[in-house]
């Protein structure tokens, strides 16, 4: 699930990188593509579409940005929960094995 949200995430990165750069300025005369593209995008649709694009794309940025953050915690936690386990197994393992060891030597 994490490498799906990452792949979403980049993608979505991607995209509003792409839809940004396309926005004319409101006071600059040229885009990306220079000065003879900047009468195909002027039409107010275009402009209106790409606003709401962005928007969009803007929102799902931080709400994947938001879901990746939590996987990841989980994912962290799961980790740190499992060394912490053998970690106690092999204390417990260890502590029962030395008053054995102790006896052995005391005995003779």
């Amino acid at each position: 699930m994490q490498w799906l949200l990452i792949m979403l995430y980049v993608t979505v990165c991607l995209a509003l990188i792409g839809v940004v750069l396309l926005q004319r300025g409101k006071e600059s005369s040229g885009d990306l593509f220079g000065s003879g593209a900047s009468s195909v995008l002027s039409s107010q649709g275009t402009t209106s579409f790409l606003v709401k694009l962005t928007g969009t794309l803007s929102m799902l940025f931080f709400v994947l940005s938001f879901f990746l953050g939590v996987v990841i915690n989980q994912n962290a936690d799961r980790v740190r929960l499992t060394e912490v386990l053998k970690a106690k197994d092999s204390v417990i393992v260890e502590s029962q094995a030395e008053p054995a060891a102790n006896r052995a030597v005391k005995k003779p």
